[in-house]
C-alpha cells in the first residue's frame, strides 16, 4: 500500500503549503 503512503505526504505537503500562503498573506 505505497500509494496510500505517497498521497498522505502529498496530502501533508499541500496542507503545510496552505498553512504558508495564509501567514504570507496574514502578514
Amino acid at each position: 500500500m505505497k500509494i496510500l503512503l505517497v498521497l498522505l505526504i502529498l496530502l501533508k505537503q499541500c496542507f503545510q503549503g496552505g498553512l504558508d500562503i495564509k501567514s504570507d498573506n496574514h502578514t
